[in-house]
């Protein structure tokens, strides 16, 4: 494995051991299942656990059940030390993902919604669970984290089922909707090694769902299989996606006739718009983080929030929504502003 002069890192693909891992689809789809039977054992676990009989406190068992330890400590705070080194590539293993793209394959197949191209679904998605573990404690009961993960479960079945592909992965999962925001600028990305050959391929056989045949050759004996191939789950072109959308599953780089796709570690991260309502769900983020450090230190909380009485929804709103909403817009209004009053060059009135 050596890297690229082009900015675009290591070919994680041609590494040894590595990449003989991440060529084949049976490691993956073992990890997918295990996932999977976790998931649901989790859920089973937690249903219906919450207070314990003769302990006042609501929530006795907190992060002491694993439900809720594994949800919200392990995997949730996990997150945050996995994307800056792989981006999306929790994605790539995610059990409901894994789900809702097998469903899609065999359901109705109806095209998606603007909303869920958009991103309005995924936004919509996180701003009920920031208020599912704000106002009702999800995070702190085993049932309610059960009902939460059965909930999205479900969701992520239904939207299979009804729509072609993985249209959960797409726009209504909260979580790879948090993640396309931070993928954009991770150091890991899936890139055509020539783009010469991705420009003079028609076919588009990597990313593009249909069928094709397989045939073994058993001495005099030939077996034919038509079989379905599912293509990209959401939809992109390896040359031109946006790699914050990418959910490294490795399907293309797979299915690549031409062998031309590489998962590269280290590259540049390129910029580009964010598009839909992907900046909706950055000042959600935002707020969260903010009502987050709020609580580590309270006497700035007071201080950002001066004569706010009582109900808590009044201060929560300030610090959640207003206030990052004020300090990401409020430069870019000054500057507009500032503008706006300067003028602009123009010719010279006539006479």
């Amino acid at each position: 494995m050596s890297a690229t002069g082009d900015g675009r890192g290591w070919d994680l693909l041609r590494a040894a051991g590595l990449g003989w891992l991440l060529r084949r689809p049976g490691p993956q789809r073992a990890v997918q299942l295990a996932l999977l039977a976790l998931y649901g054992g989790l859920v089973w676990l937690g249903w219906g656990l919450d207070a314990i009989p003769g302990v006042p406190e609501p929530h006795p068992r907190m992060y002491t059940h694993a439900s809720t330890l594994l949800l919200w400590v392990l995997w949730f705070m996990g997150l945050v030390f996995l994307v800056p080194a792989l981006g999306r590539g929790w994605c790539g293993v995610c059990p409901l993902g894994f789900a809702a793209d097998l469903l899609g394959r065999r359901g109705l197949g109806r095209p998606w919604p603007r909303w869920i191209a958009s991103g309005v679904g995924a936004v919509v998605a996180f701003g009920l669970g920031v208020a599912a573990v704000g106002w009702f404690d999800v995070h702190l009961s085993p049932h309610r984290t059960a009902v939460l993960a059965g909930g999205t479960a479900v969701l992520a079945a239904l939207s299979g089922l009804w729509w072609r592909r993985s249209a959960f992965c797409r726009g209504l999962c909260p979580i790879g909707g948090v993640l396309h925001l931070y993928a954009r600028h991770a150091p890991v990305a899936l890139r055509p090694r020539k783009p010469e050959a991705c420009a003079s391929c028609r076919d588009r056989s990597c990313t593009a769902s249909g069928a094709e045949w397989r045939r073994w050759d058993l001495g005099n004996l030939v077996l034919q299989h038509k079989a379905h191939r599912s293509g990209c789950p959401v939809a992109l072109d390896p040359p031109t996606m946006d790699q914050g959308a990418c959910l490294l599953c490795l399907r293309c780089a797979r299915a690549c006739h031409r062998e031309n796709l590489g998962l590269f570690w280290g590259r540049r991260p390129e910029p580009r718009d964010l598009g839909g309502a992907r900046p909706a769900l950055l000042f959600l983020v935002l707020g969260l983080l903010t009502v987050g450090l709020m609580r580590t230190w309270p006497d700035l909380a007071l201080a950002l929030t001066p004569g706010m009485p009582p109900p808590s929804w009044l201060p929560a709103a300030w610090l959640g929504l207003v206030l990052p909403l004020a300090a990401t817009l409020g430069p870019a209004a000054v500057v507009r502003l500032r503008a706006a009053l300067v003028g602009r060059a123009a010719a010279p009135p006539a006479p």
